[in-house]
């Protein structure tokens, strides 16, 4: 009976579009692909029928940031890495059965010449073959759509993101990147290859959900580092000598919270208010950095290849950052030395390290295991970044070395 009543569902959800219904579904059942992650954002798997010879198996079929992956009743599940997929295409029938009411198959065709079908809703099948056509070019790189950070990346790729891709409802599991409520995305990829970033306004999420109680669990390690990119995030923005002043008033209100809040938060994760400060500082500084970041960003670029956590990376940047900038900006940081309630002449970078290590950070880049032969090459490559171009101080390969050595401690 219980079978039935799951075929019955999904068979609902897929008539429909099911889209409230596919919320409740992986809310209560907390499957592997419901929960895929992206940058702390969880993607919803689409509701399908995956297409055998001989029956049509309820499940969901969702993009994750590995690749492809499915997961069915009677053990159906499965993955494609990006490089593992061939083809993506939409059909009226599965190669086995003649079509199935309103809906459309999903054709995955791997590298191996493993072909997998999904019965999918006819909306759902036009946005995966959008959105998919683009994820697996030239296997797993974004064609053009890719931020010229990383080396051969075409400029003006944002206007090759368009409207049909899948919308997306986010659901914050930690508070720090901001990808809930933003319009980028970073793509890591395996080590020693630059990170693509890419960045559009079709890639905002339709729906938002940054609820405090979902991060009670969090690991302390996992919250300082994700807590302390939230707050650089606000601290490069309102740094940036673009001009947008409620930008810059949200900023000061996000630095204020976590630095008041986030210390808790890593020592007694389960403090409701502790929390809720960290998330609300958190998604206040995911309104702030598209306003342009700095010095801190365009070095941890290039060491992320290295396979370092991106949030903790850019802490332990931070002081080190303060130092670089020196008497560039003097008006804001006196601002925000009263933000965070520090004396106005107090020594910024003294403090930013103190801050580090009271929620326990690395105290340098040798402890997270960058080398010295690793700073050149990241130098160079954060002189040529983006992000070197919205900081308040643009500095050259040399400048970003002894900033590098500066933090390497």
């Amino acid at each position: 009976m219980a079978l039935w009543i799951a075929g019955a569902v999904a068979f609902f959800l897929l008539a429909t579009g099911g889209f409230v219904l596919t919320t409740r579904l992986i809310a209560r059942r907390k499957g592997r692909i419901f929960l895929e992650g992206l940058g702390g954002v969880v993607r919803i798997g689409t509701p399908c029928f995956m297409a055998s010879a001989r029956a049509l198996i309820p499940g969901t079929v969702a993009l994750t940031p590995a690749g492809l992956a499915w997961d069915g009743l009677w053990g159906h599940s499965g993955s494609y890495s990006f490089e593992e997929i061939q083809r993506i295409e939409t059909d009226e029938k599965t190669r086995a059965q003649r079509g199935f009411l309103r809906s459309k198959v999903l054709r995955v065709t791997a590298t191996s010449g493993e072909v997998v079908e999904f019965v999918v809703s006819p909306g759902h099948a036009w946005e995966w073959r959008q959105a998919l056509g683009e994820w697996t070019a030239n296997r797993g790189r974004i064609a053009g759509a890719a931020a010229p950070q990383a080396e051969g990346a075409d400029a003006g790729g944002a206007a090759r993101i368009g409207p049909q891709i899948a919308p997306l409802v986010a659901i914050a599991t930690t508070a720090g990147t901001g990808s809930d409520i933003g319009r980028g995305l970073g793509i890591s990829r395996v080590p020693g290859n630059p990170k693509m970033v890419l960045a559009s306004v079709h890639l905002i999420p339709k729906v938002a959900i940054c609820d405090p109680e979902l991060t009670l669990g969090l690991p302390a390690q996992v919250t300082a580092g994700t807590g302390i990119d939230a707050f650089s995030h606000a601290f490069e923005a309102f740094l940036s000598p673009a001009v947008n002043p409620p930008v810059d008033a949200i900023a000061l209100d996000a630095m204020a919270r976590l630095w008041s809040h986030l210390p808790a938060a890593v020592s007694r994760g389960a403090d409701r208010a502790a929390r809720w400060e960290v998330m609300m500082g958190a998604t206040e500084s995911g309104m702030c950095f598209w306003k342009g970041l700095g010095p801190a960003h365009a070095l941890s670029i290039p060491l992320d290849t290295l396979g370092l956590h991106h949030g903790t990376l850019v802490g332990v940047l931070l002081p080190a950052t303060v130092r670089f900038l020196g008497d560039a900006v003097p008006d804001k940081l006196v601002r925000l030395r009263a933000a965070l309630g520090l004396g106005r002449d107090a020594d910024l970078g003294t403090e930013l390290s103190a801050f580090n290590r009271r929620i326990g950070l690395p105290g340098g880049l040798r402890e997270m295991g960058v080398k010295a032969a690793d700073l050149p090459g990241a130098a160079a490559a954060a002189s040529a970044g983006f992000f070197n171009q919205s900081s308040a101080r643009r500095g050259t390969a040399g400048d970003y070395l002894a900033l590098a050595q500066d933090a390497f401690g």
